[in-house]
């Protein structure tokens, strides 16, 4: 069994953890989760705290093409320019 020591830091460090995770998953820079975990620096920030939810994995490609190819919903149904006649 924990001893209430060791179980107090595992309940702080989960908080921690989830407190790091939420705000990266709501698009806060990680700067700002460093400075409000009180980080050294951000490494430890990016390396220990935050994790990639599996939304901002699929939405990240998505965002490049956007970016490349601003107007592709656009584009979708209309004929591949060389293809046109």
């Amino acid at each position: 069994m924990l001893s209430s020591r060791r179980a107090r830091h595992a309940r702080n460090h989960t908080f921690r953890h989830s407190f790091g995770t939420l705000l990266k998953a709501n698009g806060e820079d990680v700067k700002t989760v460093q400075e409000l975990l009180r980080h050294a620096n951000n490494r430890i920030t990016l390396d220990v705290y935050t994790h990639t939810t599996n939304s901002h994995k699929r939405a990240a490609p998505s965002k490049v093409v956007r970016m490349m190819v601003p107007n592709l919903c656009e584009m979708k149904g209309a004929p591949h320019p060389q293809k046109a006649g």
